[in-house]
Order: structure tokens, then sequence, then C-alpha cells
């Protein structure tokens, strides 16, 4: 039986995925989802104004704001830091 209930959480998690990846708006439980984050985290992330995000009632998100919001704080390589310093060793 553990295989079977091993399945159905992965269907369960990879239907609730798809549900997401076609909504534009997101409640505080899908951004948890797709964050990976836990709901708590979602909300003080909101009430820092850390995370984008709309109040009218309850709290929501634009999908495609909170993929930004995500990616916004670029780590670069260590190639690409080494490449830099170079670059500026040569100039300089």
């Amino acid at each position: 039986m553990e295989k079977v209930d091993l399945i159905l959480a992965k269907l369960e998690r990879l239907e609730r995925m798809t549900s997401i990846s076609v909504k534009n708006v997101l409640n505080v439980e899908d951004v948890a989802e797709l964050t990976g984050l836990s709901k708590s985290r979602i909300y003080v992330l909101c009430q820092k104004n850390m995370i984008p995000h709309y109040k009218q009632g309850k709290t929501y998100f634009k999908r495609d704001e909170v993929e930004k919001w995500q990616t916004a704080h670029y780590m670069p390589t260590a190639q690409e830091t080494e490449s830099k310093a170079a670059m500026y060793c040569h100039t300089h």
C-alpha cells in the first residue's frame, strides 16, 4: 500500500501544479506550492512588502510577478565573476 499512497500523493501534487500553471491570479496556497515556501512564510513576506501581492479581502498574487520575484536576485557563476574581474583588471 505504501507505493500506492506515494503514487497518489505524486499525482495530487502534479494535478495541483498543473492547475497553478494555467492560473494567472494565485492565492497564498498556490504561491506556497509554486515557491516551496510555507504559507506562514508567504504571509510574513506580504506583511513586510517583500513579495508583490494584492489585497481584496484575501491576498492574491499575479503568477508572472511571483516568478519575476523568485528570479530577481541573480547570483553569477564563479566563471562569470572571474571573467568580470579579469575584464576589470585589464581595463583599470
